[in-house]
């Protein structure tokens, strides 16, 4: 049986991107999520680890942490980008061990 998106367990990972430490939650994507990463592949790595961040990370309630409107300017001029990449490949590890579990079914 199922389980939606919005019930699955969270994740976390501490991240300092240049104003203070945050914990960055997040959790297995949904449909709409996966197809909003790949539109942005065709746009290059920048923009493909700027959507991702902001698709991706989650408060511990579940919330999105980021606006990818309001936030745009802000984390892509000031958040360091070594701290983005190393979420995201948290992130990225996490979404390879659940595919793998899944394939152990």
């Amino acid at each position: 049986m199922g389980v939606l998106t919005k019930d699955l367990d969270l994740e976390s990972v501490e991240a300092d991107f240049g104003e203070g430490p945050v914990e960055v939650f997040y959790r297995r994507m949904n449909m709409m999520e996966i197809d909003t990463i790949e539109k942005a592949r065709a746009s290059g790595a920048v923009e493909v680890a700027f959507v991702t961040l902001t698709t991706r990370a989650r408060t511990h309630d579940g919330l999105k942490l980021f606006d990818a409107k309001k936030d745009r300017s802000k984390i892509m001029r000031q958040f360091d980008p070594s701290e983005i990449a190393r979420v995201l490949q948290v992130i990225k590890e996490f979404d390879a061990a659940e595919v793998e579990a899944a394939g152990n079914c």
